[in-house]
């Protein structure tokens, strides 16, 4: 890495790219106020990383001699961090997509905290496995019959079957926005509570919404040759993780998942792939194998959003 005080650098500033700017310009902008957390790159670097993750970068950063306030420089070297989840914005340039890195760090976090994600995803389905009867008992329990004298007819689409339908859904979106946050406190190296999932009410209603535009375009592009369709799917797919991590609204974590994928397209779409194969290896397995690879599929799609991020640096990579 060329740290020398006139190499060029770019930074990442409020979603977009800065730059360039020498070596010393960008310790003098830190020790500006701009935060340690801020995306750095190079030419000749692969990944996207956080300026505290560079040792000559922060400590002569933050150490201002004229300042007596100012905390003294330190030679010590920094270990690299994780790049300020929630905070971060889509780098520049985007970061290649490492299909092999994520579906190896799925594994790894699904094992490393198996107990904690069967937990959850017995509790979620056990709860919309309950909701689904009950919807179903009061709601579709007993379909509209007309009669007359040649037939009988059942309506199943009936008013009421859809308001269970709908309820159903809302269940579902609900669970998946605390599953979520779940999900991405484990990436951290965190060790979140199985209580948390139901912490993310307030961002419900833009998870509804967000889903609602999500399913009219993903319906629209399959009717449109299909392949709008799968398109729309990878470009968009990570709202949900936008919503909950970056606390936007609908519109805005549509968007944010558009430019996180940007020039990943295909990347995706491979991994994307493979995931479907992981699943029907665990469905061929007696059903059993979905115990494992429903939850390793959850976690490397995580993964994936986050590693668009800041590569490694983007969670707590497990040896």
């Amino acid at each position: 890495m060329n740290t020398s005080p006139s190499s060029l650098w770019f930074y990442s500033k409020g979603g977009t790219q800065e730059g360039p700017v020498s070596f010393s310009d960008l310790q003098q902008l830190l020790a500006e106020g701009l935060s340690p957390s801020t995306l750095v790159w190079t030419e000749g670097e692969a990944n996207w990383v956080p300026a505290s993750a560079i040792p000559d970068l922060i400590p002569q950063a933050i150490s201002d001699p004229s300042n007596p306030y100012s905390a003294p420089a330190t030679s010590v070297a920094l270990e690299p961090t994780i790049a300020a989840p929630g905070l971060e914005e889509p780098p520049e340039p985007p970061i290649p997509l490492d299909i092999g890195f994520c579906l190896g760090q799925g594994w790894k976090h699904t094992f490393a905290n198996f107990g904690t994600i069967c937990l959850v995803g017995l509790i979620y389905l056990a709860i919309s496995f309950g909701v689904g009867i009950v919807t179903t008992l009061i709601f579709g329990g007993q379909s509209d019959v007309q009669m007359n004298e040649h037939d009988l007819q059942t309506n199943s689409g009936s008013p009421l079957s859809l308001i269970g339908g709908l309820i159903n859904q809302c269940v579902s979106i609900f669970l998946s926005l605390g599953t979520t946050h779940i999900g991405l406190r484990i990436l951290r190296g965190e060790h979140p509570q199985v209580g948390e999932m139901f912490s993310q009410g307030n961002k419900f209603l833009n998870g509804a919404l967000a889903t609602l535009f999500f399913v009219i375009m993903f319906v629209l592009g399959l009717i449109c040759f299909i392949i709008p369709g799968i398109f729309i799917a990878l470009r968009f797919g990570f709202f949900m993780e936008a919503i909950v991590e970056k606390k936007l609204d609908a519109i805005s974590a549509l968007k944010y998942s558009y430019r996180l994928t940007r020039e990943n397209t295909f990347s995706r779409l491979g991994l994307a792939i493979i995931s479907i194969l992981i699943v029907v290896a665990g469905f061929i397995a007696l059903f059993v194998g979905l115990i494992i690879a429903i939850p390793v599929v959850w976690m490397t799609s995580l993964v994936a959003y986050r590693y668009l991020h800041a590569g490694t640096n983007g969670l707590k990579v497990l040896p």
